[in-house]
């Protein structure tokens, strides 16, 4: 338990250590300056400068989480202590009290929730790995729960500088202009982990009208063969005053992207088929959707769903809470 707590710091720290110009290279070497040339290609060439920016949100997760880590490792060794015991042995009961062996009936559950990654194994069969994870995952519970108590039980606060990424706020919104916190979306209509963030997206609006303005930008990933024409079917459903109306019907069917669909759609929506069709067949917008993509690009972005809340960023489908704790953060600056 104390490796799998502990090693995540050790290996943060060390990657995280020697990432600015002023800090001292390997072997007594002189630190690269910031604006040093550290690789060419075709003609260009890229700084030390440029390097950090492509990097500062990993090397920011990194810097969090050890400096979390670090912090716990001594809150643990204080309470571990107290308890005279060591820290290993210390979480070791933690996790074992708080894993009693698990029904039948909840095991069945597992099974047939995950049956096709048995191979047409038999219940009973695996029942003993399934005995076994239940109780990992209960003791991963309880030792998360207990540190998580430990935090806020010393006031725990994170305030290390977060980087901010700079991306212009342009395309169809929600929410006021003047909003304290924009929040600028990447997606992609065929992207199945951003039809479900939509919703989350959704949710924020609702929870704080008057404060939140969402910003969506186009992000069609390659290897989604419709969603390109998708993001055009947005933009000029957006010049009929209807974007968010076709944004909602092509996440709720990702498997009709297809242009007569798209087609379809608008007509279901009200809006001037001929001009729809003319604004989608000419690729009017597919200019402005390549220009999405260079900027999110440009921006650190490389998949969806992707939300930049003032400057900061979510990455990936995450729960409503993740969103919540940003915003909240953003309103107390202000």
């Amino acid at each position: 338990m104390k490796t799998a707590l502990f090693s995540v710091a050790a290996a943060a720290l060390a990657l995280s250590a020697c990432t600015k110009a002023s800090l001292p290279a390997p072997n007594g070497q002189p630190a690269t300056a910031s604006d040093s040339v550290v690789a060419t290609y075709d003609g260009k060439q890229v700084t030390m400068t440029e390097l950090d920016a492509f990097l500062a949100k990993d090397l920011y997760e990194m810097r969090r989480q050890g400096l979390e880590t670090m912090v716990l490792r001594q809150l643990v060794e204080k309470e571990a202590k107290k308890a005279g015991k060591g820290e290993e042995e210390f979480l070791r009961a933690i996790a074992e009290k708080a894993t009693p062996a698990t029904s039948d009936e909840a095991l069945q559950k597992m099974f047939e929730d995950h049956k096709e990654a048995f191979g047409g194994r038999s219940f009973d069969e695996v029942k003993p790995f399934l005995q076994a994870r239940a109780g990992q995952e209960q003791s991963q519970a309880a030792v998360m729960a207990y540190l998580n108590e430990l935090k806020a039980k010393a006031n725990l606060k994170i305030v290390l500088p977060e980087p901010r990424i700079k991306v212009a706020a342009e395309g169809p919104s929600k929410g006021p202009a003047d909003a304290p916190v924009t929040i600028v979306e990447f997606s992609d209509f065929q992207c199945p982990f951003c039809s479900r963030a939509a919703k989350t997206a959704d949710q924020v609006l609702a929870n704080y009208a008057g404060k939140v303005r969402l910003v969506f930008r186009d992000f069609p990933l390659p290897f989604h063969d419709k969603a390109p024409k998708a993001s055009e079917a947005g933009l000029c459903a957006n010049d009929q005053g209807k974007f968010w109306e076709m944004h909602d019907e092509m996440f709720g069917a990702q498997d009709k992207l297809g242009i007569d669909d798209l087609k379809a759609v608008a007509k279901k929506l009200g809006l001037d088929s001929a001009k729809f069709d003319e604004c989608l067949d000419s690729n009017k917008y597919a200019a402005q959707v390549k220009k999405n993509i260079e900027d999110g690009k440009e921006a650190g972005i490389s998949g969806t769903p992707a939300f930049i809340i003032n400057g900061r960023l979510i990455s990936g489908a995450q729960p409503y809470e993740e969103f919540q704790r940003v915003i909240d953060e953003e309103l107390a600056k202000k």
